[in-house]
């Protein structure tokens, strides 16, 4: 489940906090295939990880799920910085939305009302639309997006279907 890490105000997107309350209030058992970066120590301000390794761990993160749903904002995220001063032309969220285009797997990307994507981002979802099957351009509310994600999840809590997809 990815979209940049904060809404413009650096305050992490409830959105993200529902769909993790959601999957875990219906009873799945064991641990939550819910994978969302910020979560894992590896992204972490501290972890001893240069940006680019990190880069790398978000982009393998996209490629190992079986559904990538991704939430867009205004803002295009985290520059990836290379070296000391110099910093590559795409952001953390931008690579993982590049890496679920070319993936072929189930994607859903929603535009967060009120929040729509200018400039870099704009641009960017105009070039991946064709390879993202499930871009949804009508801005939702978190409401609406929660609703419309509700069947995936229903779908990886099912322990038939989701060990079918792997």
């Amino acid at each position: 489940f990815s979209s940049c890490f904060s809404d413009s105000d650096d305050v992490r997107l409830s959105i993200r906090d529902r769909v993790a309350e959601d999957f875990n209030s219906k009873g799945y058992g064991g641990e939550t295939p819910i994978w969302m970066g910020e979560d894992f120590y590896e992204l972490k301000p501290k972890a001893p990880y240069s940006k680019v390794e990190q880069a790398l761990f978000c982009v393998e993160g996209v490629l190992k799920c079986d559904v990538y749903v991704a939430v867009i904002i205004n803002k295009h995220g985290s520059r990836v910085e290379i070296s000391k001063g110099a910093e590559a032309q795409a952001s953390f969220f931008e690579l993982e939305l590049l890496a679920a285009a070319v993936s072929g797997k189930p994607t859903f990307v929603y535009i967060l009302k009120g929040n729509e994507p200018e400039g870099k981002m704009a641009a960017l979802l105009n070039l991946l639309g064709p390879s993202l099957p499930g871009l949804c351009t009508i801005p939702k509310t978190e409401d609406e997006i929660l609703k419309s994600v509700a069947p995936i999840l229903q779908w990886i809590r099912h322990p038939i279907l989701s060990r079918l997809s792997r």
